[in-house]
């Protein structure tokens, strides 16, 4: 343990902690409190092993994660002796940078063809219409928040942009700037919702809306059903000319895969997510703002406090177009040159 006012070290032993308590004094922490009054405070830094210790917390930021806080609330309050609060980094996920820069080309990236297939690295230019990325935004009153993910045809993706921007030009300028076709733009339609709409009809977005349903059915070419976790698209008539797309998309198992992606930047272990060595602080708080708990029976992903989650909300809305895609999730398969039937229009692939 490292003393944090002189920076000394000590032994994770029993005699130096004998020896830290029998020299140790302690110190009134309410210079306004009755002499005759006198209460002690400690914890179990002085009595058990500091790696122990560690480990137990350790084991219970784990479990939390899992969406069961009653082993850390227990830690704080039994071990610690503290009044139980949610603290940040209790649910923070240490996440390896990816090496590169934001805006950086990545090698790795697939490309859509001219029929609409997705085409995997490596390819001549000539060979596709767009490269493979996929902007999303969450919308907020008066303004947005954006991601923009470049993806690979295994399913790996960086984070290649975010930015706080003001109006739907801006969005579309960031669209133009990355070469993103219109139909990989997905806007979540949850506020402001008829803009939102509109706004897709008159740009060639796709409109997202959470809920609370695990899956949907849709029925296939053959007559099957399949279950999936989006929705079949939806035709939203705006007005005599005017009309845009919308698929409704399962929170909780869309928000469980992102957060199984999130976890691995180790190509050897499959699927990487990864975010650039410039990445602002900011976007991983905000990545942190969200937590997956049991309530009435039934688990859901709630928001951490007051935190805010637009930048989650936004790469959850790349989690749900990779899965529309098929570049994720059960039905996604191995990458092959050309990949028939990953139409660019995603609401088309639904």
């Amino acid at each position: 343990m490292r003393c944090a006012s002189c920076n000394h070290y000590f032994d994770d032993s029993d005699r130096t902690r004998r020896e830290l308590n029998a020299n140790g004094r302690f110190i009134p922490q309410n210079p306004r409190a009755a002499k005759e009054s006198v209460g002690f405070h400690w914890n179990s830094i002085s009595a058990m092993s500091w790696g122990a210790l560690a480990e137990l917390y350790l084991r219970a930021k784990a479990i939390a994660r899992r969406g069961d806080i009653s082993a850390l609330k227990q830690f704080y309050q039994k071990r610690l002796a503290f009044p139980w609060r949610e603290y940040e980094e209790d649910y923070k996920l240490e996440i390896t940078r990816g090496g590169y820069r934001k805006g950086e080309l990545w090698e790795d990236e697939a490309g859509v063809n001219g029929r609409g297939q997705l085409v995997a690295a490596p390819f001549e230019p000539g060979d596709i219409a767009a490269p493979l990325r996929i902007l999303t935004v969450d919308c907020q009153m008066d303004h947005v928040f954006a991601v923009v993910r470049s993806w690979s045809a295994n399913g790996s993706s960086r984070l290649i942009w975010n930015e706080r921007l003001l109006t739907f030009d801006d969005v579309e300028a960031l669209q133009m700037r990355f070469g993103i076709h219109p139909s990989l733009v997905f806007l979540d339609a949850g506020y402001a919702t008829y803009d939102v709409y509109r706004e897709c009809g008159k740009r060639g977005w796709v409109a997202l809306m959470g809920d609370r349903r695990p899956t949907f059915v849709h029925r296939t070419k053959t007559g099957k059903s399949v279950q999936r976790f989006y929705s079949p698209r939806r035709k939203v008539v705006l007005g005599h000319a005017s009309h845009c797309y919308v698929h409704y998309w399962s929170n909780l198992n869309l928000k469980d895969t992102l957060a199984r992606l999130r976890r691995n930047q180790d190509p050897e272990r499959g699927a990487t997510w990864e975010v650039p060595d410039d990445i602002d602080d900011e976007y991983l708080a905000q990545m942190e703002s969200e937590r997956r708990v049991k309530k009435g029976g039934k688990w859901i992903w709630e928001r951490v406090g007051k935190r805010p989650n637009h930048y989650w909300d936004a790469e959850c809305l790349q989690a749900v177009a990779a899965t529309m895609l098929k570049l994720i999730g059960r039905e996604s398969v191995s990458a092959e040159p050309v990949k028939e039937g990953a139409a660019v229009d995603a609401a088309e692939s639904a």
